[in-house]
């Protein structure tokens, strides 16, 4: 009984679930959770789900939706001003300035622009 315990205990914590960081009690209830449901419904006692019924689609708020256009033409604006300075210069060599690489860092970092990232 234990070596087949172990080998369940494996495929939860390797196979099962890998997104998130959900511990293996929390992963055991949660798929009890889903067999219970599975039970009730291929016994008539719950009504089927429709996946593909609108509400129960995920949508994309529009915070996130914003922030990703916003970095996206950030990047174009602060590119096109490079090129454009470059061409300026004519045959002059333009070492790019910090205050040209600040969009890079800003839009790079993990956390976007917060104010640890507008100080360094």
């Amino acid at each position: 009984m234990g070596r087949q315990l172990r080998y369940a205990k494996e495929i939860l914590q390797k196979e099962m679930l890998r997104v998130g960081e959900l511990c293996e009690t929390k992963k055991a209830y949660y798929f009890g959770y889903i067999i219970h449901r599975l039970l009730m419904c291929a016994l008539s006692r719950r009504a089927e789900d429709d996946r593909d019924h609108y509400g129960n689609k995920r949508l994309d708020l529009a915070g996130p939706l914003l922030a990703g256009l916003f970095r996206m033409l950030f990047r174009k604006l602060t590119r096109d001003v490079r090129s454009y300075m470059q061409k300026d210069s004519g045959s002059h060599q333009v070492t790019p300035s910090p205050h040209v690489d600040f969009a890079d860092r800003c839009l790079n970092s993990s956390g976007g622009a917060t104010n640890n990232n507008l100080m360094s």
